[in-house]
């Protein structure tokens, strides 16, 4: 009986070592562990007994964010006596331990950007740049005979962008390739990567651009003089890595599908 009981005290540490380990991280996991030890003792009939013991713990651990996780494990232990003149008891225990981690979701910063507050927010963020620019654009308008356009200023910042290695890559409709062929041609003569969406069929009316999978403008704002000096637009600039990133797969699923020019 003492040597039971000691062997059970034994497994219940390691359990529970087990478990103290396993609630470092994130996201839910079942884990099931299986120990078996073997006695020698003598019976005259066959018993099964089965019983519970509940074990709540709770474990902090502290990463780039602060993390609570907390495990119940559930402890099973059967008993199994076979009738013999000498027999084995074989204990077996199976410990399941579920484990969810819950991370607070990141804050986003949102701020309107209006009329021409748009693009000298935008010039500010596009020469920032440091990993990736993203753009899906309805319109753009590229004015050869107009250097100081606002349109060829956010051209020409998304070329000197390009030209410092930052991953520079546009989706324009079929209303840009066909009214304003110019800006084609202007963007690929600097070797700039620029596709239309999948199809003539298609109409992509989003005014989307997307900077270091991090800050996104979105809006009503095309990349037309009438847009970025005249119209009354109203478009957001969004902060969040979070929110970035399902922008991003958008622009992925539009790019891979995309027609190259």
């Amino acid at each position: 009986m003492v040597l039971r009981q000691i062997t059970i005290a034994v497994l219940l540490l390691a359990v529970l070592a087990v478990g103290f380990i396993l609630g470092y991280g994130s996201g839910s996991v079942i884990t099931t562990i299986t120990a078996t030890v073997t006695t020698t003792a003598t019976y005259a009939t066959t018993v099964v007994e089965t019983r519970y013991i509940t074990v709540p713990t709770t474990v902090t651990s502290t990463r780039s964010v602060s993390t609570t996780v907390t495990k119940t494990m559930f402890l099973r232990e059967t008993t199994t006596k076979t009738l013999a003149e000498t027999a084995a008891e074989v204990i077996t225990y199976t410990t399941t331990i579920t484990r969810t981690t819950t991370i607070p979701q990141e804050e986003a910063y949102v701020s309107p950007v209006l009329d021409r507050d748009y693009l000298q927010a935008l010039l500010d963020y596009i020469n920032r740049a440091s990993a990736s620019i993203h753009v899906v654009m309805y319109v753009a308008k590229y004015d050869p005979d107009e250097p100081t356009d606002p349109v060829n200023r956010i051209l020409n910042a998304l070329v000197r962008a390009h030209q410092r290695g930052v991953d520079v890559k546009i989706v324009v409709d079929d209303e840009t390739y066909r009214s304003y062929p110019q800006t084609i041609e202007f963007l690929k003569s600097y070797g700039m990567p620029i596709k239309l969406d999948e199809s003539y069929s298609k109409r992509t009316h989003a005014k989307l651009v997307i900077i270091d999978s991090r800050v996104v403008f979105i809006g009503s704002h095309n990349w037309t003089e009438s847009a970025l000096s005249y119209n009354h637009e109203a478009s957001a600039l969004i902060e969040s890595q979070e929110i970035a990133e399902i922008f991003e797969m958008y622009f992925q699923s539009i790019w891979s599908n995309g027609r190259a020019v």
